[in-house]
């Protein structure tokens, strides 16, 4: 039990000290303390994160809605045509998600290259992992078909008539 070596420890140093205070640490507690500031950033990073990606979901969504109110006619005039609910939705999403990936081709190698001359000016050398992009660019891709989902089924799936006679 560390609480009581500590108090074990804490009375025998007092007592050969002559009741001097003890000031003694843990090194997990030592670690802990120089880390606080950190563990706080870390933590306000992850809440900005959080709203960052809150935004871009808006943001992909009022895009979704402008985009598919654009195109409500062609939807339904492919549905009066034959068009499944799916092919329509297939469509809607396939839009999109080359959307994605465009972006997503120009930011990576633009991230791999600032981040490995950014880690570059430090003297323990980090190597980047392209598992790191990887997992980004899915979790990306996730976000926007998430986003996107919803309007897009929901335009797929309304009655032509309705869209045909605005």
């Amino acid at each position: 039990d560390m609480t009581a070596a500590y108090e074990g420890i804490r009375a025998v140093a007092e007592e050969v000290s002559g009741g001097e205070e003890f000031r003694g640490r843990y090194v997990e507690q030592m670690i802990y303390n120089q880390f606080e500031q950190e563990r706080r950033m870390a933590q306000i990073v992850g809440i900005f994160t959080f709203i960052a990606i809150v935004i871009s979901m808006l943001g992909l969504l009022a895009m979704s809605t402008y985009f598919i109110q654009q195109r409500s006619m062609e939807i339904a005039v492919r549905k009066v045509f034959g068009s499944t609910s799916g092919e329509v939705l297939s469509r809607l999403m396939g839009n999109f998600l080359r959307q994605v990936l465009v972006a997503l081709v120009i930011a990576v190698p633009l991230t791999w290259y600032i981040g490995s001359w950014w880690l570059g000016h430090y003297v323990y050398r980090i190597s980047l992992s392209p598992l790191f992009f990887l997992a980004a660019g899915a979790f990306s891709v996730l976000v926007a078909l998430a986003t996107v989902f919803w309007q897009s089924r929901r335009a797929a799936n309304t009655n032509p008539v309705v869209s045909i006679k605005r």
